[in-house]
């Protein structure tokens, strides 16, 4: 578990949902949308089981928000901010 959590501590993710290709997908993030760091039009790709538990909550919209050195998944919906702390075993790692 600590070496995976090492893992998810440098991913970064902060885009603005536009697009979610496969929200089916078990183990493959891919999101589209405007990069809250360039402003410009991206598209994250990552293989990131962890990221795609979360499918279920994203909309069109939301900004997501995944800093490098976190380990906390969150995202910012028009009213409400949804945090998901990365856990493994049942213990929550911070």
């Amino acid at each position: 578990c600590d070496l995976l959590a090492e893992t998810c501590r440098e991913e970064n993710c902060q885009i603005i949902v536009k697009k979610i290709p496969d929200s089916e997908s078990g183990h493959n993030f891919e999101i589209e949308g405007k990069s809250l760091k360039t402003g410009k039009d991206t598209i994250y790709d990552e293989e990131n089981r962890w990221f795609c538990s979360f499918y279920k909550f994203i909309e069109v919209n939301d900004t997501i928000i995944k800093r490098k050195n976190e380990l906390t998944f969150n995202i910012h919906k028009q009213d409400t901010i949804l945090t998901f702390n990365w856990d493994c075993e049942g213990k929550i790692y911070k």
